[in-house]
């Protein structure tokens, strides 16, 4: 018996809930009415054990910070639960798209990963869904 199947089989408890996404807008005018600056920032929360990895998707493919200069992707400071933020700087219209943040525990103990998605749109149609928040 291996460990995993150990640990999986014994009084420890595995989990991965579903993650809850909260979007935040921020706004600011620089220069009068001469450029608006629009950041968004798509924050992922879970509870898991173990740890759980997060990927931040725009539809399918993974986003990967050191190949788009208009992200950011890091952990707050004083977040409960693990949380990984989405930071989508000065919008671009690439940006909006469906967003998924997708967390795994890497199968331990056959835990499926989970995800949300998000749909970010220059609109204001929104389906709401209870694992979405929305704040400004």
């Amino acid at each position: 018996m291996d460990i995993w199947a150990h640990l999986c089989s014994s009084v420890v408890r595995f989990d991965l809930d579903t993650p809850v996404l909260t979007v935040h807008q921020t706004i600011s005018d620089v220069r009068g009415s001469y450029y608006q600056e629009k950041t968004v920032f798509l924050r992922c929360t879970v509870n898991s054990n173990p740890p759980a990895r997060f990927v931040w998707k725009r539809g399918n493919t993974p986003i990967e910070q050191s190949k788009d200069n208009g992200v950011d992707i890091y952990e707050p400071l004083y977040t409960q639960g693990e949380t990984k933020v989405l930071k989508l700087k000065n919008l671009r219209p690439k940006d909006f798209a469906n967003y998924t943040c997708q967390v795994s525990v890497r199968n331990v103990c056959s835990i499926e990963d989970k995800s949300v998605t998000f749909r970010l749109t220059n609109g204001t149609n929104y389906t709401p869904n209870p694992n979405i928040n929305l704040t400004v």
